[in-house]
């Protein structure tokens, strides 16, 4: 009785243990998720501050429409509360 006693307490040691370490996974996968997330935003803005500094004055209209096309998307997806 004392064997399948001790048994049964290692096995809720083990459980215990995987379920720490499943919740130390998910916490590790959500805080890589966030800093590619901000990664990616950081892109971004770093794409729309260079564009915004981008010399338009050599370019065809064509050109210029798109220019200031891509800046509307890209400041729509960075600062939506603005828009």
């Amino acid at each position: 009785m004392v064997k399948f006693s001790l048994s049964h307490t290692n096995r809720l040691k083990v459980l215990e243990k995987q379920e720490k370490l499943s919740a130390a996974k998910i916490e590790s996968a959500k805080i890589a998720h966030l800093a590619a997330k901000e990664q990616k935003e950081a892109k971004l803005l770093e794409t729309y501050n260079l564009l915004l500094s981008k010399d338009v004055g050599q370019m065809s209209d064509e050109e210029k429409a798109d220019h200031v096309q891509t800046l509307k998307c890209l400041k729509k997806r960075l600062f939506p509360e603005i828009n």
